[in-house]
């Protein structure tokens, strides 16, 4: 075990002190532009700047403490040079390690979450029809619909183009037709985002580093970011909000004195409060989504002025 003398030496050295203040800072300029900040996608970003700083900061601690260990080992010694040498070592390792980690559970999470939903099956024609329609328009023709016997109201998008959508019998049952295109929708443009792919890796972070709560609370707010900037894409993928906020109500009543289910944590079917909350509040969701179905009320009324005015330049 490496002397605290070294440890210290080495941590408040130029460039392992300076690696770690910039990861700090980095995040905290993050937090105070993501504050300030409106649009549901930026602050998305900013929070994965964020979550991937804090992650950089814990491997590149844990991988100094582990070449430090080393050094100790084989008394190699604690001059600049070696301190520089294992600040580098740790700098590369931290870099590589995070990157092919986060390939690895990008792979191989869509196969886990599947194999974890149990037994699934296709969807009736014209639903799956429906479906396609709506992939082919968002180039998205390599995903496959999925259903899952589930009674409670679950849908969630696995994967990213090459994925898949998984909705339960509960949810086909429950929902109005227009309802059940709004939340495919949604997810959707959770796959046009890569959404799943990035939540998956973002839960096996912060399982991993649970002793920090700052990640726990980041990768929440991640979700729900993720989630609102879906609501948007999906109201302008159908063109009307408001089917989206009726069958996010629907669910709502539907989770209300039910057991949680095992796809709440994955999908759209569970909806709560607090920071810890991986949905956003629903009745910011429905303010957000009725704000959403007047603005677009007013561009059809003004494209509708810009037709009749053309008509009477026409005419003229």
């Amino acid at each position: 075990m490496p002397t605290l003398e070294f440890l210290l030496t080495y941590f408040t050295s130029p460039a392992p002190f300076t690696t770690i203040v910039s990861s700090v800072g980095l995040s905290s300029l993050s937090f105070i532009v993501f504050k300030n900040t409106n649009d549901a996608f930026a602050r998305t970003r900013l929070l994965l700047v964020i979550f991937v700083s804090s992650l950089f900061m814990w491997t590149f601690v844990g991988s100094s403490l582990l070449f430090c260990e080393v050094y100790d080992l084989f008394e190699i010694g604690d001059s600049g040079s070696e301190i520089k040498f294992v600040g580098g070592l740790a700098t590369v390792f931290s870099m590589g390690f995070a990157f092919s980690a986060s390939i690895f559970i990008q792979a191989r999470a869509p196969a886990f979450v599947l194999r974890k939903l149990g037994r699934l099956s296709t969807v009736e024609s014209e639903l799956e029809n429906r479906f396609l329609k709506m992939c082919k328009a968002l180039n998205l023709e390599k995903v496959q619909l999925l259903q899952t016997s589930d009674k409670k109201l679950v849908s969630l998008a696995v994967g990213s183009k090459r994925g898949n959508v998984v909705i339960s019998t509960g949810l086909i049952e429950s929902l109005e037709e227009e309802e059940l295109d709004a939340v495919l929708a949604h997810e959707l443009a959770h796959i046009m985002k890569r959404d799943a792919l990035l939540k998956t890796v973002c839960l096996v972070y912060a399982y991993v580093l649970r002793f920090d709560p700052i990640i726990w609370l980041v990768e929440a707010a991640i979700n729900r970011e993720m989630e609102l900037v879906a609501d948007e894409e999906a109201s302008n993928i159908t063109g009307e909000p408001l089917n989206l906020a009726s069958a996010l109500i629907k669910i709502q009543k539907n989770a209300q004195g039910n057991s949680v289910s095992a796809l709440s944590a994955l999908g759209f079917s569970s909806i709560g409060r607090g920071l810890r909350s991986k949905h956003p509040d629903l009745s910011m969701r429905i303010e957000r989504l009725l704000m959403l179905a007047k603005q677009q009320d007013r561009k059809c009324e003004a494209s509708k002025d810009k037709v009749s005015v053309e008509a009477q330049v026409s005419a003229a």
